[in-house]
């Protein structure tokens, strides 16, 4: 695995509310998240039963956890590219990240021919921002990839949310820098540190992209 870089990536200001909706500072103006974007966008039946199902106090509990593995595990990954040192710490959420990373390291880097950056910011001027995990090439073809941790694996028909997303890095990508990226790979570990590589290319890149396509535009209706 070669760490390239190919790109003069820009780093933006950001900032987040109290509500968690995060915008980004951009030439034309302040825009939304794509995360944020997904957030208030799409179906969220199934999610307000679990809050039901679950209760919020411990929904919000489960979710804040998920959120602190997520950037605990994203620092690991961060850390090993770039030859610094990884995060430390004997707690749960620091013990599991350290197993989780090691898992998405041994495995997914197996898989990636060529690292061109870690952690950018891509934006699609006057409507939206975000920040993409890893640019790069998987199996000859230039990927966008993303991290996830999950409780239990998923299935490839559930992961909707997370192809729109790295879709809209990969449009962003394509409109900032030229490049023809039509292949993202989403890389997921769970909790008994199960792992699957999940890459939509081809049709499946082009149905991601209209998912994205159709939660911008209900964001902007």
């Amino acid at each position: 695995m070669k760490y390239v870089k190919k790109f003069p990536y820009e780093k933006l200001e950001k900032k987040t509310d109290e509500n968690g909706i995060r915008h980004y500072q951009t030439p034309s103006g302040w825009v939304p998240s794509v995360t944020t974007i997904l957030s208030q966008t799409g179906d969220r039946t199934w999610l307000d039963k679990w809050i039901e199902w679950t209760g919020e106090e411990k929904a919000a509990q489960i979710r804040d956890e998920a959120a602190a593995l997520g950037t605990v595990i994203h620092n690991h990954m961060e850390g090993f590219l770039l030859g610094i040192d990884r995060p430390s710490g004997t707690n749960f959420i620091y013990t599991l990240a350290k197993n989780m990373s090691d898992v998405l390291i041994n495995k997914g880097f197996d898989m990636v021919d060529e690292v061109w950056a870690i952690e950018e910011t891509l934006y699609h001027d006057g409507l939206y921002a975000g920040t993409s995990d890893l640019i790069g090439v998987l199996n000859g073809k230039e990927t966008i990839f993303d991290w996830k941790n999950t409780r239990k694996m998923k299935k490839r028909d559930s992961l909707d949310g997370y192809r729109a997303q790295a879709a809209a890095y990969a449009l962003a990508h394509n409109h900032l820098y030229g490049t023809n990226i039509e292949q993202i790979a989403i890389m997921m570990v769970d909790r008994t540190l199960a792992f699957e590589a999940f890459v939509f290319d081809t049709f499946e890149f082009q149905e991601s992209c209209s998912m994205w396509i159709a939660r911008l535009e209900e964001y902007y209706a």
